[in-house]
């Protein structure tokens, strides 16, 4: 249970990927934008490169793509990094989960890769899950709301069944949403939004046989800048 929130430090690496996750980059794309090597991007985001012995130009030039605010280069600069409130907990989580994708909760729409080998991720979010392949995804949209905020993390149990009333993570040849579940007579399911702007999904089995869905357990909210 949560109970507290406690300020962490956010490394300069930790903040660009945060940052590039935010415009849904890869680090190949940051790295173009920038005029560097992917290699690069990697050492920066992985904190392999000091700041402060980043190029000045360089520097400069990715804060600038990515839009950090002003008042934040600073403090990068010097290597002091930034702080981010962090979750306390009532009895020990049993380990921490990366965060891997950012997921559309509107229409289907392919996961967006944060480009970051398995088990790593900008970020990782303490749980208790004890699904040993659950993974967190950035909701990304509207349609989920007021439930579901953009930026807002989901903790996904791809091991545990969903049940009628689930926010689940569906998903179907040509993509994935996050909705919520509603099963009817026969082989028609329902995904509908939380957002009575956004339309609900009807999924029948011979039109999507393939279709998949898995419970979002846990929403953790965006974390806020202090």
């Amino acid at each position: 249970m949560v109970t507290m929130e406690t300020a962490s430090r956010v490394t300069f690496g930790r903040l660009i990927a945060s940052y590039r996750a935010r415009k849904r980059w890869t680090s190949a794309q940051l790295a173009r934008e920038a005029g560097v090597s992917r290699k690069t991007i990697s050492e920066i985001e992985n904190d392999k490169r000091d700041p402060a012995r980043i190029q000045a130009s360089l520097f400069q030039k990715i804060c600038h793509i990515l839009e950090i605010p002003d008042d934040e280069i600073p403090r990068l600069w010097s290597g002091k990094g930034v702080t981010e409130p962090q979750p306390t907990y009532i009895g020990m989580p049993t380990r921490q989960i990366p965060v891997l994708n950012i997921v559309e909760c509107g229409a289907w729409e392919n996961l967006t890769d944060l480009d970051y080998p398995t088990g790593h991720g900008f970020e990782k979010n303490w749980t208790e899950s004890r699904d040993l392949n659950a993974f967190y995804l950035i909701a990304h949209g509207d349609s989920m709301e007021p439930e579901i905020f953009e930026g807002d993390r989901l903790l996904v149990e791809p091991n545990k069944e969903a049940q009628n009333g689930d926010i689940v993570l569906a998903k179907v040849e040509n993509g994935v949403t996050v909705k919520r579940l509603e099963r009817l007579d026969g082989d028609t399911i329902l995904l509908k939004p939380e957002n009575r702007r956004h339309e609900t999904i009807v999924v029948r089995g011979d039109k999507y046989p393939e279709f998949r869905c898995y419970p979002v357990t846990e929403i953790a909210r965006k974390p806020r800048r202090v």
